[in-house]
């Protein structure tokens, strides 16, 4: 592996695997192996069997996260990530990462189901102002296209889900995004950043008749 050799490692680590077949570290060292050589499925798979048997292998966790989510399954991704224990020291992490899965637009539209299990997330989750307030940016950002082609759907009762303070309405996501960016620009240092920050909050503000 230091020598840039996937495929000899991989080898070498099947004879390891040959004499302790009972040892999940020849499984973790296979599928680190197989994921260098860019076999996504075989990465998978002993990743899989490593995080299943003993999900205090963060390592495995995360890793067969990110082959299935270079595989394009981003469901099972997402389960991957609801193995880490919350009393795990990775716990927070593999959660925002569980996050920006369910709200990964490149590979598919977020559902108003994602959005909602997004902000419930973010919601539980233990940050600091900052990181809180971006990631609130992303949940209400893709909620936004919902919203505003009105394929959010009402509840059981006709009333909207609340999602992070905000009922998924156009008029109310944009509120939040607002806010949030408004937020955002008063943790930022003054300069480039904070004024886009500010121009995004009025983009995205609801539009007003005076």
């Amino acid at each position: 592996l230091a020598q840039s050799d996937a495929a000899r490692a991989l080898a070498e680590f099947r004879g390891v695997y040959a004499s302790l077949p009972g040892e999940l570290a020849p499984k973790l060292a296979m599928a680190y192996a197989a994921e260098s050589t860019g076999d996504l499925a075989q990465a998978a798979h002993w990743y899989d069997i490593a995080s299943r048997t003993d999900p205090g292998f963060t390592t495995a966790v995360f890793g067969l996260a990110r082959c299935r989510t270079q595989l394009g399954d981003l469901a099972g991704a997402v389960e991957a990530y609801e193995r880490i224990p919350s009393t795990s020291s990775s716990y927070v992490d593999a959660q925002v990462a569980r996050v920006d899965t369910m709200l990964d637009a490149e590979s598919r539209s977020p559902s108003v189901d994602d959005i909602v299990a997004a902000g419930t997330a973010v919601d539980r989750l233990p940050l600091p102002k900052e990181q809180r307030a971006r990631l609130t940016a992303s949940v209400l950002a893709a909620a936004l296209p919902l919203v505003t082609d009105r394929i959010a759907a009402n509840g059981a009762d006709g009333v909207p889900p609340v999602v992070l303070g905000y009922p998924l309405t156009e008029r109310d996501v944009r509120l939040g995004l607002e806010a949030t960016y408004r937020r955002l620009a008063l943790q930022s240092p003054a300069g480039a950043e904070r004024i886009a920050l500010v121009d995004r909050a009025n983009e995205l503000r609801p539009r007003t008749v005076l």
